[in-house]
């Protein structure tokens, strides 16, 4: 108790916000951010804000994607190439701004001038998907492909071939598959109950939960997924979050039962 009154009240609300982030490793690295928003019913301008060093600029490759780099590079200077991979209604913009608390706190102080890479979508929801990939001047850039029904996109870099797979959930959030298409069945499943990257190749899920696949290890993680099969897969052993009843691995896959979980056990 501080002995000031405070009154709260909605700002600005939303149907639904989500925000995803994946870290893909390998001989490239890179990053997926999806921002999920929906205000309500009607269209709205959405923004995807990216604060970024006084000392960068941005430079557009086309009307997709840029790359960050310094005022003043040297050769071996670190750059940041950020993609939209969905680029239906969007616009990018490099802007200085003036950094100040917002008018509605009734705090007037400034702090001098940001920048930021702002990429603008006029749309119901705006179901941002943005590609974040570090790059050297002497290295290649993705090479992006979208499959023709729009729900799966395939990306090429570096030797590397991975493919992402998309499905709306009920909630509003990007539930999403990833496969890596060339060398072994590594695969993530986010929010998606039943996948099947390959023909005979399948992953099914009797409730919410997250798979990853990596050199024959399943993992597997959330509450209230109930029963996880894979066929078509050599599992040669399961990483779970304790709440594994019964499994059974085999060559061609595995299956596996939740068990109740009881507090303190």
């Amino acid at each position: 108790e501080n002995g000031v009154s405070t009154y709260k009240a909605p700002y600005n609300p939303v149907a639904n916000a989500f925000r995803t982030a994946l870290l893909v490793r390998g001989q490239r690295p890179y990053v997926l951010i999806f921002d999920d928003l929906r205000k309500d019913a009607a269209e709205h301008d959405y923004q995807w804000l990216m604060q970024t060093p006084m000392d960068r600029v941005f430079s557009p490759l086309d009307a997709t994607r840029g790359v960050l780099t310094l005022e003043k590079p040297t050769p071996d200077a670190p750059q940041l190439l950020v993609q939209a991979l969905e680029s239906d209604q969007l616009t990018f913009d490099f802007q200085t701004y003036k950094v100040e608390s917002s008018p509605e706190s009734d705090d007037h102080e400034k702090f001098g001038d940001g920048k930021r890479l702002v990429a603008t979508r006029h749309a119901v929801e705006a179901n941002f998907k943005m590609l974040l990939v570090p790059v050297r001047a002497d290295q290649e850039t993705p090479n992006v492909t979208w499959s023709a029904d729009h729900h799966r996109v395939r990306i090429d870099l570096g030797g590397q071939s991975d493919e992402l797979t998309f499905q709306k959930q009920a909630d509003g959030r990007t539930g999403f598959a990833l496969t890596r298409r060339n060398g072994g069945t590594d695969l993530l499943l986010v929010g998606l109950r039943d996948f099947s990257p390959t023909p005979g190749v399948r992953i099914t899920l009797g409730g919410p939960g997250n798979v990853a696949i990596s050199n024959g290890t399943l993992y597997l993680s959330g509450a209230g997924w109930k029963t996880c099969t894979v066929t078509g897969i050599t599992i040669r052993q399961v990483s779970h979050d304790g709440s594994v009843a019964t499994s059974v691995t085999t060559a061609k896959g595995c299956q596996l039962t939740e068990g109740v979980i009881v507090a303190g056990k």
